[in-house]
């Protein structure tokens, strides 16, 4: 009830913080079926994760309330997944749940060193936690009371405890893990029984690598337990449990075993810890084979207080103190050991019975071969003995040590020479599989082995004295020298040499890429070829037959670049070769076309004062192929010369007053065009002449009498004639002398001013005073004639009278306006 009404609040607030941020979304994931001791395939972290506040679920239905998919059942769990947490306290908290659930590709840390842990399961079942990296937090991973969790390829680093951490949580399967450098274990488990440790990794840890303590029926198998401070593999009040096939190396102690019966220990190798490899205290039925112990500090195996242990095939070689060292125990039985180059080969302390030790080899070893001080101890089994390399034959072995035990079988354990076999030479065809040299060399003490290819070393490694096999495959074609150095402890060796002969009779393949079209004057164009040969050796390009290109080749495409060819069609041709002869050509055509028409540009159009110089037109061009120009002057042709691509300059000094259509159309190799139009305009500014006829005075009635000008002008428009300001005659301008009659007139004072006009609206004019007289009459009276002379004003040269009478109609105007508005103020 308690947790529903939780919930109820809880989903309240889970609906009101979703109004105002994005919802999260979460990715189902595929359930994680139980393994067995096999290692799994490691699954690669997820690239993408989404930000995410601590989560805490106590019940079922907060997997549903917040969001998270799946029905929580065998096949369809909840999945909480993708998910980046970072904060001090517990980032995924779930207790007291029987649901199926999965936590999957999450990244869990804290801002700085937590005390809480990262992932924290507590009274759960059906869990599944993989893909997962947790730093910086109390323990990495911690389980409790949830049996069958499976932890799978995570990754714990930077904890404060340990990186994971199982306790009271029975059958649980652990794999595939990685736990470095955290603050105490790396992985601990207590109380919880039948738990698989497969395939993890435990490096670097400030205390242990792997801690188990009661741990009934757990299996460690496969780990990699290097670089931690105190012991790789601690194991303790853990019966009926399995060590196997772990690599255990520089720890201070590799393998501490105290309070277990009824184990297994088989197939380890340790090496170089820097006090001793194994510790085992108070075990009782257990059998210790197969392990090979190098390089400890102290003791190889240092055995204390316990009952029917067992020791075979094992092999002890080069530790600091004793390779075997059996105190206060009771019933060993060391059988089919080699002990040899330690300080003692074996070593039987007081208040150990019953010791059986029977074919083994002792040798080489820096004090004593065989040391004694127990009761009742045994080195042989009523029919066969030892082989000591002290040994030199000719009746019995006396073993050092106050309890004066003897050898009655012994043999000699002497220095010896490996032998070998001498495999066939053979060839193989290059790129073909399933290519090796197996040796069969043999010795008692065999110590190392190496191989040799056309005389650099290819391979160094230790010898146990089985077969060695050599894979030759993936070597390119040639002859090769492979020869092996077989070496036992003693630094003796025998050689022997194959040669292996790779053959290929198989052309580099080629692909054959698409002929290419390409407009000229266009960049990035290249030609690809897949090309592929495992014996890659040099290349030749040729266009249209003569060499383009050359090189090594490296075995990855070849491209060649084809930019800047001329118009036209080319032949592309690739020759490759592989270090033995086998070639292959490609021909590819590139053909280069032009389809795009000069680019012109358009200078606007132009005017200039007639008779001024220095005037061009240019026009700018951008085109690859040029071929000519052609220049039109009002649609005629100009000129048509070859052209270059540069600049293109027209000169248009001299033209007469008037509008010129300068076209020019510009053409390619290939007959594309462009074309652009300049209007060109000339101004005339210069005004026409006149002359000024003398003024004319005749008698009324009178005739004959005319005014001739003669005005001077390029482009003869119009004229006109005023008399008194009063037009009286127009017309076109196209003669020299324009002539006047001005008979007819009455007495009086005339002016008569001629007005010429140019195409361009420029003007001359010149005035010209007529008198007319009045005619004298004979009378009888005399009279007094009175003669009145009216002045009439002429125009200044240069001034036209309209003109003059267009200001004096303006001033009248302005009277006009000015009578009206005085009238218009009186009233």
């Amino acid at each position: 009830m308690i947790c529903s009404m939780k919930h109820k609040f809880l989903l309240v607030c889970t609906l009101g913080i979703l109004l105002f941020i994005t919802p999260l979304s979460f990715f189902g994931s595929q359930a994680i079926s139980p393994i067995t001791t096999t290692q799994q395939e490691s699954t690669s972290y997820s690239l993408s994760y989404t930000s995410h506040d601590p989560i805490v679920i106590t019940c079922e239905q907060d997997f549903i309330d917040l969001g998270f998919s799946g029905a929580g059942i065998n096949g369809d769990p909840y999945i909480i997944q993708n998910l980046e947490i970072t904060n001090d306290s517990i980032c995924i908290n779930i207790t007291d749940t029987r649901v199926y659930f999965e936590i999957l590709d999450c990244v869990i840390s804290a801002p700085s060193s937590s005390s809480a842990h990262g992932i924290f399961l507590d009274n759960v079942t059906h869990a599944t936690i993989e893909n997962c990296v947790v730093t910086s937090h109390e323990n990495g991973i911690h389980i409790t009371e949830a049996e069958g969790t499976i932890l799978n390829n995570n990754t714990c680093s930077q904890n404060g405890n340990n990186g994971i951490h199982i306790y009271s949580s029975d059958n649980s399967i652990v794999t595939n893990n990685t736990a470095y450098q955290n603050g105490v274990d790396g992985i601990y488990g207590q109380y919880s029984g039948f738990t698989q440790y497969v395939n993890n990794t435990a490096e670097d840890s400030t205390k242990n690598g792997f801690t188990i303590r009661s741990g009934y029926g757990s299996e460690i198998i496969n780990n990699t337990v290097v670089d931690n401070s105190d012991i790789g593999i601690e194991c303790k009040q853990s019966d009926y449990c399995v060590i196997e096939n772990n690599t255990v190396l520089n720890n201070k102690y590799g393998i501490d075993f105290h309070g277990n019966d009824y184990c297994e220990i088989k197939g380890n190798t340790l090496s170089g810890q820097s006090v001793r490899a194994f510790h085992i205290e108070m075990i009782s039925n257990s059998l210790f084979s197969n392990n090979t112990v190098l390089h400890s500090g102290d003791h190889g195996i240092n055995l204390w207080y316990s009952v029917d242990v067992v020791f075979m095939n094992n092999l002890f070689r080069w530790n600091g103190d004793h390779g075997i060292f059996i105190n206060n125990s009771t019933n060993v039985v060391v059988n089919t050991t080699i002990s040899e180059f330690n300080y003692d080969g074996i070593y039987i302390d007081d208040n150990s019975y019953f010791t059986l030790v029977y074919l083994n080899d002792f040798g080489f070893n820096t004090r004593y071969n065989g040391y004694d001080d127990g009761v009742d101890s045994s080195f042989h089994n009523g029919s066969h003995g030892n082989r000591w390399s002290d040994y030199s034959g000719g009746g019995t072995y006396t073993v050092n040590g106050t309890a004066d035990s003897v050898d009655l079988y012994p043999s000699s354990y002497v220095e010896s020479t490996p032998t070998v076999d001498s495999p066939a030479d053979f060839s193989y065809e290059f790129d073909t599989t399933d290519h090796s040299i197996v040796w069969n060399p043999a010795d008692d003490y065999p110590d190392s082995y190496k191989i040799y290819r056309n005389g650099s070393e290819v391979v160094s490694s230790d010898w146990y004295g089985d077969a060695i096999s050599y894979d030759v495959d993936g070597l390119s074609a040639s002859v090769y020298n492979f020869t092996i150095k077989v070496l036992n402890v003693f630094n003796n060796y025998v050689t022997d040499t194959v040669i292996v002969t790779v053959t290929d009779s198989t052309d580099p393949v080629i692909d054959s890429p698409e002929d290419i079209v390409y407009e000229s004057g266009s960049t990035g164009n290249s030609v690809t070829w897949y090309v592929r040969d495992g014996n890659h050796d040099a290349y030749v390009a040729y266009h249209n037959g003569t060499v383009f290109e050359s090189g090594d080749w490296n075995g990855l495409d070849i491209t060649l670049d084809v930019d800047g060819f001329d118009l036209g069609v080319h032949n592309l041709t690739l020759f490759v070769n592989d270090t033995v002869g086998n070639s292959v050509v490609d021909t590819v055509f590139v053909t280069v076309e032009d389809t795009t028409a000069p680019v012109l540009d358009s200078p606007v159009d132009y005017q200039y004062n007639e008779g001024t110089t220095g005037h061009n037109i240019t026009w700018s061009a951008n085109e690859t192929n040029p071929e000519e120009y052609i220049v039109y002057r009002n649609g005629s042709v100009l000129t048509s010369p070859s052209w270059d691509g540069s600049d293109i300059v027209v000169h248009i000094d001299g033209l007469s007053y008037g509008v010129y259509n300068y076209t020019i159309k510009a053409i390619d190799t290939s007959g594309n065009s462009a074309t652009d139009t300049v209007f060109i305009t000339v101004n005339d500014v210069t005004d026409p002449t006149v002359n000024s006829p003398s003024d004319i005075t005749y008698a009324e009635g009178e005739t004959g009498n005319t005014i001739v000008w003669s005005p001077n002008e390029l482009h003869k428009d119009t004229y006109q004639i005023l008399q008194n300001g009063t037009e009286v005659s127009s017309d076109t301008w196209d003669s020299v002398n324009i002539v006047y009659d001005i008979d007819g007139l009455s007495k009086g004072v005339y002016n008569f001013t001629l007005v010429v006009f140019d195409d361009s609206g420029n003007s001359a004019s010149d005035s010209v005073i007529v008198v007319v007289t009045e005619t004298t009459a004979s009378t009888s009276t005399t009279s007094t004639t009175t003669t009145t002379t009216t002045t009439t004003s002429v125009p200044p040269p240069g001034v036209n009278p309209l003109t003059i009478v267009g200001a004096g109609a303006a001033v009248g105007i302005v009277a006009l306006v000015a009578i009206i508005f005085l009238l218009n103020k009186k009233k």
